[in-house]
């Protein structure tokens, strides 16, 4: 179950957001199947920690406690009680890659955009038919962008 969950985080770490001083608790689903093999179903971003059962109390206060016990008793000891959280995995920090000058531009020539009073105004025409119809075939011609030789097809 472990390995599943750390799988599954490894893969969507770079879709999750980081906020300094903060964090997000996620609750796992999982499926025993008859022969006792584990398969994660789904994993929850913020799950509800309603006590909709007797079980579901007594799990929800403990994680709420041990939540509060990460939270904030490890901040100031981080050798204090855990509960029942345990450090599965750990990484080291993914830098953001320093600037590296890289001279980035965008080449290219303005696109004529066909004024409204050319354009037909009755509905039996649309503005893209009229454009169709008024804009040259290149078919079978030699195009030159900046030393690059582009051949249309025929």
């Amino acid at each position: 179950m472990k390995e599943a969950l750390i799988n599954a985080l490894q893969v969507t770490q770079d879709d999750i957001d980081y906020q300094r001083n903060a964090f997000e608790l996620y609750g796992a689903d999982f499926m025993i199947t008859t022969d006792l093999k584990p398969w994660l179903l789904e994993i929850n971003c913020s799950p509800t920690m309603s006590y909709s059962t007797s079980v579901t109390k007594r799990l929800c206060k403990a994680v709420l406690e041990d939540t509060i016990k990460v939270v904030v008793d490890r901040k100031l000891d981080k050798n204090c009680d855990t509960g029942n959280f345990e450090l599965a995995y750990k990484q080291q920090k993914l830098g953001i890659p320093s600037y590296v000058g890289v001279q980035l531009c965008v080449e290219g020539c303005a696109v004529k955009r066909i004024p409204n009073a050319e354009a037909p105004s009755n509905n039996r025409v649309t503005k893209t038919e009229w454009t169709r119809a008024h804009t040259p075939k290149l078919s079978g011609q030699d195009l030159s962008l900046k030393g690059t030789k582009i051949r249309t097809k025929s």
